[in-house]
């Protein structure tokens, strides 16, 4: 009785303890980071940010970067779609240059993509899982072509941020 108590108690600490707090650090830096660099024309790629926890392969815990920061001004742009000079952007500043999307959208708004992705993913069956994802389908291209941070900084800032969360035992 007493280590199935001790191995419950255990388990939340993991889930509450560490997990969803490091799922909402990680959620909340990669949004600061995000808006901090800037080039968030329509909003799209900074609201699509989403961290799943899972619990032996169940999702038990999705945080997104849409609940706490502007909506998007607009879908996203489709392959061939434009967001001219002069328009004032969703980081509210004006468009210097035209921009034609090179990459075909879904077109639709915020985290629908990430959240759906975090819902089909199966992690192992055993054990935790953490998963930190962005619904762009250009969030690669912006990555690799436009050389945007979209993903990239924020496993490094995982692993730090997860290791602060750590702490050796007293004597």
């Amino acid at each position: 009785m007493g280590t199935m108590r001790a191995k419950d108690v255990i388990k939340r600490h993991i889930l509450n303890g560490i997990l969803i707090p490091l799922a909402d650090g990680l959620i909340q830096g990669v949004t600061e980071g995000r808006i901090s660099i800037g080039h968030n024309m329509t909003g799209n790629t900074v609201n699509s940010y989403a961290a799943g926890v899972y619990v032996r392969g169940q999702l038990v815990y999705i945080k997104t970067s849409s609940e706490s920061i502007p909506k998007p001004l607009r879908r996203k742009l489709g392959k061939g779609e434009r967001f001219y000079a002069g328009n004032i952007r969703w980081d509210e500043e004006m468009q210097e240059s035209t921009f034609t999307a090179n990459v075909s959208t879904n077109g639709t708004t915020e985290a629908e993509r990430s959240i759906a992705f975090l819902r089909s993913y199966k992690p192992s069956p055993n054990g935790w899982a953490l998963v930190v994802c962005n619904g762009v389908e250009y969030a690669a291209y912006q990555e690799n072509e436009m050389k945007i941070d979209v993903l990239t900084t924020n496993l490094n800032f995982a692993k730090m941020f997860a290791l602060s969360m750590f702490k050796p035992m007293t004597d």
